[in-house]
This record gives structure tokens, sequence and C-alpha cells, in this order.
């Protein structure tokens, strides 16, 4: 499983790993990142780290330093927990507990994202929201009974009598039509029969 990492202004603290050239890791928490790798190194070269972590050390030297997940120091606790739940790495001492089993992988890297901000901050923004949506259904259900208000109610009478008007409407055109129709027809007659005028004899003129 692969974690995004997130890198958030002005803040130093969150979820990292260290590992080892054998491919060992080992993930721990703080609200200073810096500061607590700086306490790992002193650690490891005074021989007084971890039994576990200190045979690595002892083995292998350095390591690679890797934050996993920038996040507010209040959540880090759940972080961590879940992130050893889910990559169980072989150096910490303790087990860690999925604190986030219903966060499937393909949505864990957005659910991530959210850990920027405290608990206080979560909460205002909640409250925020809440307020934000009770505001826009109030104007929604406004903006309903305008519409009920505005609405055109009509009797089975005006019905009737505006699909009467409808069809006397196109009786119209279709009238129209055929009076337009027959007029053309007429013309064509009248112009037919002085075509064929000019085609008599001179003497069939005179008479």
């Amino acid at each position: 499983m692969l974690f995004t990492l997130f890198t958030l202004d002005n803040m130093a603290s969150g979820i990292y790993k260290l590992t080892f050239a054998s491919g060992k890791f080992y993930i721990g928490k703080s609200s200073d990142i810096e500061a607590r790798w700086k306490q790992h190194w002193d650690s490891f070269t005074k021989g007084k780290h971890t039994k576990l972590m200190q045979a690595e050390f002892n083995i292998y030297g350095d390591y690679n330093r890797e934050v996993l997940v920038y996040a507010h120091e209040d959540h880090i606790d759940i972080l961590e927990e879940t992130l050893i739940a889910r990559l169980n790495p072989p150096l910490n001492g303790t087990k860690g507990k999925d604190r986030m089993l219903e966060v499937y992988d393909e949505h864990f890297d957005l659910v991530l994202s959210y850990f920027d901000k405290s608990t206080l901050e979560h909460i205002v923004g909640w409250h925020n929201s809440k307020n934000m949506i009770e505001e826009l259904q109030g104007e929604v259900e406004d903006l309903t009974e305008t519409i009920k208000e505005l609405e055109v109610k009509r009797t089975e009478e005006e019905l009737a009598a505006d699909v009467l008007d409808r069809v006397a409407a196109v009786n119209n055109l279709l009238a129209t039509y055929r009076a337009d129709n027959n007029r053309i027809m007429e013309d064509n007659k009248r112009l037919r029969l002085e075509l064929d005028a000019e085609k008599k004899p001179w003497y069939k003129k005179l008479f």
C-alpha cells in the first residue's frame, strides 16, 4: 500500500519511517519530526536505543528517513496506530490497532489529507458547514414557496377553452392556406388561357 507524502506549510508534526539497509523499518510519531530524528540518532550513537533498533544500527549504520504523513499533533496518535497496523513494521515493539478500519485503501490518502487541521478547527468547520447547509436549505424552501405562489392555477374550463382556442388558430391557418391555394390555382388557369389565346390565328382573335 502506498501513502502520499502530504507536505503542509508550517507543520512539523506527523508520522515518519526509519528504514535500514536490511529492509526492516520502524514507524514513529512526533509533534516535531526533525527533533525526534535527532533523538533517535543520539540514542543510536550512544548505544541506548531499543534492542531491535540498536541491533540494526550496529550492523548497518545509517538509515533512511522519510515522512509518511504530515498531520496536526491532535491526530498523530490515531495515525501512528493505524499505520503500524496496516504496514506491520518489524522494528516496532508493539502492534497497532487499525483505528480507521472502515476506510479502504483507495480512500485512505483522501482521508489523510484532512488531518492537517486541529480537532478544534474540525469542530468549528463542521459547525460552519452545518450552519451553511441550514441556510441553503432555508433559501431552497423559500424559493419553493415562491414558485408555488407564482404557479398559475387553471380550472378545467380554462384548460378546455385554451384547447379550443388552439384548435381555432389551427383552423384559421388551414383556411388561409386553402384560400391562398385557390387563388394560386385561379391565377394559373387565367395565365394558361392567356397563353392559349396568344397561339390562335389572327382571324380567330378578331371574332
